[in-house]
């Protein structure tokens, strides 16, 4: 009975654990998202294709949930040392899209903390733990607040919004379409930066001076034309580890050149650092992709996505990757299999202990068959025989599934440990509601059985006259 027992919950625990090791793997949003690059061939058929699926049967068809537009870009961030610049991988998304609820919610665990929402600062960016690993920020990823961006001459800040374990289409970060459109089109026609020249500097500071320390910056920097440094305020870069703002504030005639404010930002004194601020303006009139490169069609599921493969070729004349098709397929044949297979395990397991339970119980009332029609023409009542048999399988039993569970989770510890590519789930909840499942069998069995046996006349009992 421990043996049988043991092979079903191993068995099952590997089929559930590694379905479920897949699902965590491929049945997640990102998974369920299709990309079909927009080509020179697809381009001209980008209206027709949006106006099909806005037609929820043509979504229903295929099990669709959103079909949207979004464009895969570089940009260029500026490490923590503010030296090295890395090019990072970036995807637009809009506002309302269903894949920030899939990074945000869907997977679980993703999300590692989110500062503020994309509504209230539509330029900041979602990043991953890689990202700010490359630009420096290791083990403090939770605490950035902002980076660096090379802005044509300048360094803009740009927000992080939240920060995540992964994002789809391998991205390191995600952006709404302004923030890529306000990097490529000309400032004076967003407005992404104040271009107009002015007697007054903001300079960002990393950490707050004391009066003695402006004081002192301010006489260092009389030659160079400074009439007077005042604080505005401070800048949160880093948790816990703001930066300050001041306005250096110069002579109305004249012109600064940049070499001389380089060398008047190098004598911040106590050692910090200092640099130009620009303030950036997020202009919502280019919240839309204007060329986008890829479609994203979401699946509710993946059961119909080799129909949605043969129409969009046969409706648009558009080819499918076959790797994400096949992908998907894949998934969802392993899942069937393994279903499958569980399925048949958990019934072998039930009709060897059905076969099992009953020979052993008939075998036993047989052979004390005798005693028990004695018992029976003494005035004991068949209910009471009944309720003590199948008592006793009941505790059989459990002590049985007790035994397997605590074999098979020294196994899963010795496979956690040597094996760990192989997925054992001892405790899965349709493990045990399989071994629940075949508990309430066996008390069955032990029922029918008994009550077979004592329907009998004691008589018939005592003489073996019941055949």
């Amino acid at each position: 009975m421990v043996a049988i027992l043991l092979f079903t919950v191993l068995a099952l625990g590997l089929a559930y654990g590694t379905l479920d090791n897949l699902k965590k793997r491929m049945d997640n949003p990102y998974t369920n998202w299709v990309d079909v690059p927009i080509t020179n061939s697809v381009s001209p058929k980008v209206g027709t294709i949006l106006n099909h699926f806005n037609d929820r049967a043509n979504l229903d068809r295929y099990n669709l949930e959103e079909v949207s537009r979004y464009d895969v870009y570089y940009a260029q961030f500026l490490h923590r040392n503010e030296t090295d610049t890395f090019y990072l991988r970036g995807r637009s998304v809009e506002l309302n899209e269903k894949i920030l609820q899939s990074v945000f919610k869907d997977i679980k665990g993703n999300l590692i903390i989110e500062h503020i929402s994309m509504d209230q600062i539509p330029c900041g960016v979602i990043v991953t733990m890689d990202f700010l690993r490359n630009l420096g920020y290791e083990g403090a990823e939770a605490s950035v607040m902002k980076v660096y961006m090379p802005y044509e001459d300048d360094v803009v800040l740009v927000d992080i919004l939240a920060v995540v374990k992964e994002l789809p289409s391998l991205c390191d970060f995600l952006s709404s379409p302004i923030l890529p459109n306000m990097r490529n089109l000309p400032t004076y026609e967003t407005g992404f930066v104040d271009e107009e020249r002015s007697n007054i500097i903001p300079i960002l500071v990393k950490g707050k001076l004391t009066n003695q320390e402006i004081s002192a910056w301010e006489q260092s920097s009389v030659s160079s034309g400074l009439s007077r440094i005042s604080e505005i305020g401070p800048i949160e870069i880093l948790k816990d580890q703001p930066g300050m703002l001041y306005r250096f504030v110069f002579p109305l005639e004249g012109e600064l050149s940049e070499q001389v404010l380089r060398s008047l930002i190098g004598k911040c004194p106590g050692g910090k650092k200092a640099m130009p601020y620009k303030e950036t303006f997020c202009n919502d009139k280019f919240s839309s992709v204007e060329a986008p490169d890829h479609f994203a069609f979401q699946f509710k599921s993946l059961d119909q996505v080799r129909e949605f493969k043969d129409g969009m070729l046969k409706d648009f004349d558009v080819t499918v990757s076959m790797q994400q098709i096949e992908s998907a397929e894949n998934f969802s044949l392993v899942s069937t299999l393994t279903l499958t297979t569980s399925f048949v395990l958990f019934g072998f397991a039930m009709l060897s202990i059905g076969f099992y339970i009953s020979s052993l119980v008939q075998a036993h009332l047989q052979k004390i068959s005798t005693n028990l029609g004695t018992m029976k023409a003494f005035g004991l009542g068949n209910s009471m025989l009944v309720i003590v048999y199948m008592g006793i399988i009941g505790i059989f039993c459990i002590a049985a599934s007790m035994m397997a569970i605590v074999i098979a989770v020294g196994i899963q510890e010795m496979i956690r440990l040597f094996y760990p590519g192989i997925y054992l789930d001892v405790f899965n909840p349709k493990v045990i509601a399989a071994l629940i499942m075949i508990l309430m069998l066996c008390l069955y069995l032990a029922y029918r059985s008994t009550h077979s046996i004592l329907k009998h006349t004691p008589g018939d009992l005592i003489y073996r006259r019941k055949d």
